[in-house]
């Protein structure tokens, strides 16, 4: 998706500032490996790792392996529909998880107590774990399943019609409790 308006340069900018107040208040360095606007659905944002396979099991920290390859990905979509208030309220809230894992170590909660206290005291905001922006529901495709009931027609999701088509799960009607089947 092309972000219009400069949003994409002004979202890397910010997240720099982000990092920068980060740097200054722990005076440690944040690193991080790019920024991508690939993220689809219904989160704004993510940290994410990209775990390189070390030369020997023993040289490195516990979480060096993990913040090494750190980066963000960010919904495009929601920030063109939103722009400087997704960029206000997500980035910083995926800035403070590289804070907070490489401060705090990679063991802790996402959203826990330590992630809080980078969103108070570093940022000076409310540590709001979802965002309020809505996100237009996307029609998913489900697949037609009958059972013993006369004219009943139960849908199944993408992922459970996988399971059965795969032989990995069998599912039935709660009323008559017979498999369901796809029809003929």
């Amino acid at each position: 998706m092309l972000l219009s308006d400069g949003l994409e340069q002004r979202l890397e900018a910010y997240l720099e500032l982000c990092v920068q107040r980060a740097q200054v208040f722990y005076e440690l360095e944040f690193r991080y490996a790019s920024v991508e606007f690939g993220l689809r659905g219904q989160s704004a944002g993510q940290l994410r790792f990209k775990r390189e396979v070390p030369s020997s099991r023993w040289s490195f920290s516990k979480r060096e392996p993990a913040i090494a390859g750190a980066y963000f990905r960010f919904n495009a979509q929601l920030l063109q529909s939103y722009q400087q208030a997704f960029i206000d309220e997500v980035v910083p809230h995926e800035v403070a998880h590289l804070v907070a894992y490489t401060v705090f170590g990679v063991g802790i909660k996402p959203h826990g107590l330590e992630w809080k206290q980078v969103m108070v005291d570093v940022y000076k905001r409310e540590p709001n774990v979802r965002h309020q922006f809505d996100v237009p529901s996307a029609k998913r495709k489900t697949f037609p399943y009958l059972c013993g009931c006369e004219d009943r027609v139960h849908e199944l999701s993408i992922i459970r019609h996988n399971r059965v088509s795969r032989a990995r799960a069998i599912y039935k009607c709660r009323a008559c409790k017979h498999d369901l089947v796809q029809p003929a």
